[in-house]
C-alpha cells in the first residue's frame, strides 16, 4: 500500500471522527427569583435540529446545575410538570414568546431535594419559576431575572487534525512529483 493511500485512509478516518464529534448546543443559564429565593444556575444541552412545527425551538437533551444549593438531577419528561415542552429558542427574537429563550410551557427539571421546577416565560417580559416540593406537598411561583448565554465552545481538534493531514498529503504529492 503506497504512502499516499495510507494518508488518504488516515484523512478519511479523521473526517469521520470530526463528524462524530459534532455536538448539540450548550448554554449556561442563571435565574434569580424575587426576594433572593429560587437561585438556579447551571447549563443545558439541546438537540442539533429544531423540533418540527415549534417555531424554531430546540428540545433540551440534558441539564445540570443547582437549585437553591440542591443539585439538578434530571429533566422532567415532556408534559409531566406544568405542561412543560422543554423547548429552548436560541434565536430569542424569533422565539415563541417575543424575545424569550423559553415559552409559556417552559423547561422542567427535578433536583436532589425532590422538588420539581419549571422555568418559563410570560409574554417574553416576565420570567418565572414554578416550584413544587413533592415531600411537602407545596407549590410556589416566583418571577425573577433569567440569563442564558452560549457556553464556551471547545477547540475543534478533529478539524485541526484534518487540516494538518491535508497539508501532509499536499507535501507528499509535491515530493512525489519532484522525485518522478
Amino acid at each position: 500500500m503506497t504512502i499516499i493511500r495510507r494518508i488518504g485512509i488516515a484523512l478519511a478516518t479523521l473526517a469521520v471522527a470530526g463528524v462524530a464529534t459534532a455536538s448539540a448546543g450548550t448554554y449556561d443559564f442563571s435565574y434569580q427569583g424575587g426576594f433572593g429565593n429560587n437561585i438556579i444556575t447551571g447549563s443545558f444541552t439541546t438537540a442539533l435540529k429544531p423540533v418540527k412545527y415549534s417555531g424554531g425551538g430546540y428540545r433540551l437533551t440534558g441539564i445540570s446545575g443547582s437549585f437553591d444549593n440542591s443539585a439538578i438531577i434530571s429533566l422532567v419528561k415532556i408534559n409531566k410538570f406544568q405542561g412543560n415542552d422543554n423547548l429552548f429558542f436560541a434565536n430569542f427574537a424569533n422565539g415563541a414568546d417575543n424575545y424569550s429563550p423559553f415559552d409559556a410551557n417552559g423547561i422542567s427539571f427535578k433536583d436532589a431535594a425532590n422538588q420539581f421546577v419549571n422555568l418559563y416565560s410570560d409574554a417574553g417580559v416576565i420570567f418565572g419559576a414554578r416550584t413544587c416540593s413533592i415531600d411537602k406537598g407545596t407549590c410556589t411561583t416566583s418571577s425573577g431575572t433569567l440569563t442564558v448565554t452560549p457556553a464556551a465552545l471547545p477547540v475543534p481538534e478533529p478539524g485541526s487534525l484534518l487540516l494538518l493531514g491535508t497539508a501532509l498529503v499536499g507535501l507528499g504529492v509535491i515530493a512525489r512529483r519532484r522525485a518522478a
